[in-house]
């Protein structure tokens, strides 16, 4: 009889469902560890059942069908193996085999399988990678000490991966101080597949990724990623002008182009956690192994040559068969005088020497189209370089100050210079030229006339904020009329002839004539300054593709195109700003994220309408602001900063700051009466309120005709009233504002479960506070006895108040400032 059939049928499928699950996280790691355990009981429990089933059949003489053994046999197998996985479990704690998330720096291997499974590897911490290294190779703290001293480097140089270290230890353990030192050379060498006894499998399925990215053009970023420096934050900028350059990318002409492309890949490639999130949105970068292994591929697939940290110049005869050569040293000994690769298409130098011989580029006129010598500090430039007919981009140091000679390269398509003094009359032959950066030193002082308007294919131009000496006329360089231009600047006007201008980075000095016919709306990136530079300072903390400042100069309508388009905005004295930001019904702000405003007058509000337009509210009108992050306001008249209908839309405000507003009452207006819904900010984390000397509430809680006539019913109302709602507050400042009684509602004061810094302070005798929560309006409900617990709270000055009664009041009644109702964990 065959009895157990088909219970051991039904359950073998179930149980070989379990296995293969485990299968799935030994190979796949597409769980973690708390899974794997919960399965491996199920699938022990199963396989218990099964044995007692078999053990019984066996004692009734019946027969066992071969395939129950062989399930039997594997299920135990699996069980075994599991069980060896999971003795490790500290170093798996540490490894923590789960699916990344974008905070933590990490590694992902994927496997072609129809289910595209990925497992991700966080990078370890030091103290964390040193601990598993001592452990794989079973390092001592008494331990040789030369071993030791090269133990650490050998670490680091793993970069926190697991993986690597895992395989570089293993193969290191028990090994002599020379093999230690010769895996130290080869690992800083990017040669880690040769260090003796090294797991062949660690290449192989970190290549795996690469094999398995997709489109080939996410192929060629990553591996253009491997000619930039170990730990280098990697521009994405650069990453777009390299691949137009070396032409990485099919079927791509324009720059724009290229950087949609790029930033699509870059996010892919981060995605995969084949790159890195570098220091903001602009950067990225590549682990130490991964590089690696990018440099070995482009190696065998792409001829690049990539040698850092050399000492001396690479023999002669090195460079044979290589398309792409990135060299790095502090400084190269017995540079050739002739570089004569007539293979090379790709150089980068980066080093410290001043010079290179005039003939160094001699032999390679018609095959090199890339060179980055931005790395160097050579002060001029090689003779040889002005017969490079076939160079298409050009990077150079800072340390040139002339480039005369560049005239000569007549298929230049992109050109980034910075530190020269002057932009001479030679450059505008480059007619190719689609790429101009002129860099951001303050050196720059000349652009010779009619240089920008002859480069009529220029797609991007950068010009230094330093740069101010803008002729207010065109100068006439042509026929019989030229006159000479020695020591004359070029005129704004010239931006007129760029017609396929779709960048644009310059200052307008006060005073100067603007372009009329450059067409603002064909700018997909700018950062304009008119009426006064950009603060570098505070500029490079907001990065931002598209900002605008505008400084005591009128607001033309061709600014408003701009304005409209902007994420980043700076207003100082201008008039009409709140009827641009009014207007539209409110549409067409969708992309500001940081808009900062000061001594600006007129109006009684800054952004949305004072009454509410008759027109339906359309979706657009409902995304006005709705990317808003970051408002600073100071030094204005007006009487609220937002309409009731705009602060329902500021869903990623994180940032206020309000300073220096005298006439301000309060932060958002009522402008229908009838409407006292709840006000919710998500993700305010910050508020600064200072110098407000009118301020009574964040809202009116009544629905009067005016602002005005809610001063009254407001005064005694706390400052945060019940519908003002800041889940995630973090930190609050006050600073003279007189006016306010109290600062929180109880229903507010119960929901600051974030907050962690609170600053309150008065500079006059006239402060008004009484208390910073305010419970009267809960006296007769339950509400009354619960207690106030700010469990976040680390910080708090109340500085300067003569009338503050309580932190918590009641009823009136006069208590200490802090009584039992207020619970402080981190201060009291």
């Amino acid at each position: 009889m065959f009895v157990v059939e088909p219970i051991v049928s039904k359950t073998s499928k179930e149980a070989s469902t379990i296995a293969f699950r485990h299968i799935g996280y030994l190979f796949q790691y597409n769980e973690n560890i708390h899974n794997l355990e919960v399965e491996t009981k199920e699938l022990e429990d199963i396989l218990s059942g099964i044995n007692d089933m078999v053990v019984s059949v066996e004692r009734n003489a019946e027969v066992i069908q071969p395939y129950v053994q062989e399930w039997q046999k594997a299920a135990k197998e699996m069980q075994d193996e599991v069980a060896t996985f999971l003795e490790k479990k500290q170093l798996l704690r540490m490894m923590a085999l789960k699916p990344a998330d974008q905070s933590t720096p990490s590694v992902s291997i994927s496997a072609p399988v129809a289910s595209t499974n990925d497992f991700y590897i966080p990078i370890l911490e030091k103290k964390e990678a040193w601990s598993l290294f001592m452990k794989t190779a079973e390092i001592l703290v008494n331990s040789n000490e030369e071993i030791l001293s090269c133990a650490k480097e050998v670490c680091d140089e793993c970069g926190g991966l697991p993986v690597a270290i895992l395989a570089v230890a293993t193969a290191l353990k028990g090994k002599e101080w020379y093999a230690w030192r010769d895996a130290l050379t080869l690992l800083k060498n990017s040669n880690f597949d040769q260090i003796v006894d090294i797991d062949p499998n660690l290449f192989s399925s970190l290549k795996l990724s690469y094999d398995y990215l997709e489109p080939k053009d996410a192929r060629s970023c990553f591996l253009l990623c491997s000619l930039f420096p170990e730990d280098a934050e990697i521009s994405i900028e650069d990453l777009v002008i390299y691949s137009f350059g070396m032409r990485l990318l099919d079927r791509i002409t324009t720059l724009e182009n290229v950087r949609n492309r790029v930033l699509t890949l870059v996010k892919g490639l981060k995605a995969s956690c084949l790159l890195l999130q570098g220091r903001d949105d602009n950067t990225v970068k590549m682990h130490d192994v991964i590089r690696d292994v990018a440099i070995l591929i482009a190696k065998g697939e792409k001829g690049y040559l990539v040698e850092h940290d050399l000492k001396k110049w690479p023999e002669g005869g090195t460079f044979e068969g290589y398309s792409v050569i990135s060299l790095k040293s502090e400084y190269f000994s017995e540079i050739p005088s002739e570089l004569g690769s007539q293979e090379l298409h790709t150089l980068v130098l980066r080093s410290n020497d001043s010079s290179l011989p005039d003939s160094f580029f001699k032999g390679m006129e018609t095959n090199l189209e890339v060179l980055d010598l931005s790395g160097t500090a050579i002060k001029s430039l090689p003779f040889s370089l002005s017969k490079l007919v076939k160079l298409r981009m050009l990077l150079l140091p800072d340390e040139v100050s002339d480039v005369s000679l560049l005239g000569e390269l007549k298929s230049l398509e992109i050109l980034r210079v910075n530190g020269i003094e002057k932009l001479p009359p030679e450059i505008r032959q480059l007619t190719c030229l689609k790429f101009l950066d002129l860099g951001v030193d303050y050196n720059l002082g000349v652009i010779s006339p009619n240089v920008i308007s002859n480069l009529k294919r220029l797609e991007e131009l950068y010009i230094s904020d330093y740069f101010n000496e803008w002729e207010d006329e065109a100068t006439d360089t042509e026929g019989t009329n030229a006159i000479d231009t020695e020591g004359r600047n070029a005129s704004l006007v010239e931006l007129n002839s760029l017609t396929y201008l779709t960048a644009l980075k310059v200052y307008i000095p006060r005073g100067k004539s603007s372009p009329n016919n450059l067409c603002f709306e064909n700018l997909v990136r700018f950062r304009i300054s008119i009426g006064a530079p950009f603060d570098p300072d505070n500029v490079e903390k907001i990065p931002s593709t598209k900002a605008l400042k505008l400084h005591d100069v009128p607001l033309e309508d061709k600014f408003k195109v701009l304005l409209v388009k902007s994420e980043v905005v700076y207003v100082t004295k201008v008039k009409g700003l709140e009827n641009v930001l009014q207007d539209r019904d409110g549409c067409g702000f969708f992309n500001l994220k940081y808009l900062e405003v000061t001594r600006c007058v007129g109006g009684e509000n800054l952004l949305g309408r004072p009454e509410p337009s008759q027109q339906t509210l359309g979706q657009e009108m409902s995304r006005s602001f709705c990317n808003l992050t970051k408002l600073w306001v100071a030094h204005c008249s007006f009487k609220y900063l937002f309409s009731l209908s705009v602060a329902r839309r500021l869903e990623q405000l994180q940032v206020l700051n309000v300073e220096t507003c005298s006439c301000m009452e309060v932060i958002v207006g009522n402008e229908r009466q009838g409407d006292d819904e709840e006000i919710i900010f998500p993700r305010l984390r910050k508020m600064t309120l200072m110098h407000l000397p009118n301020l009574i509430s964040f809202s009116p809680s009544k629905r009067p005709n005016s602002i005005t006539e809610a001063n009254n019913s407001d005064r005694a109302q706390p400052f945060f009233r019940e519908k003002v709602v800041v889940p995630k507050i973090q930190e609050i400042k006050i600073n003279d504002c007189p006016n306010l009684e109290s600062i929180f509602s109880a229903s507010t004061a119960r929901k600051l479960t974030h907050l962690q810094r609170l600053v309150i302070w008065s500079g006059s005798s006239d402060s008004q506070l009484k208390a910073i929560v305010e419970t009267s309006e809960e006296r007769d409900g339950a509400n009354d006895v619960e207690l106030f617990v700010f469990p976040e709270l680390s910080s708090m000055r109340l500085i300067g108040m003569a009338n503050l009664q309580s932190f918590c009041s009641s009823c009136g009644d006069e208590e200490s400032i802090f009584n039992q109702k207020v619970t402080l964990p981190n201060i009291l």
